[in-house]
């Protein structure tokens, strides 16, 4: 597992597992594990359930991959 802190970080695993925790809950959930679609210039495409989830970067309190063995 590594942890994603930079921007560079994020755009280098597009379309790779990844775990995100937050400082504040979205859609009632402070921690989502998903696939990273897209990253944008203030926030993160995240693929969970089949459903997009938007994620800006202020609200990403830790992050990394995620490998299944």
């Amino acid at each position: 597992e590594k942890t994603l802190r930079k921007k560079e970080h994020y755009i280098n695993q597009i379309g790779n597992e990844i775990e995100v925790k937050l400082f504040k809950p979205i859609n009632k959930n402070k921690q989502y594990i998903g696939i990273l679609k897209s990253v944008e210039d203030s926030y993160i495409i995240l693929e969970n359930n089949n459903e997009e989830v938007k994620i800006d970067f202020k609200d990403i309190s830790t992050s990394k991959t995620v490998y299944n063995w």
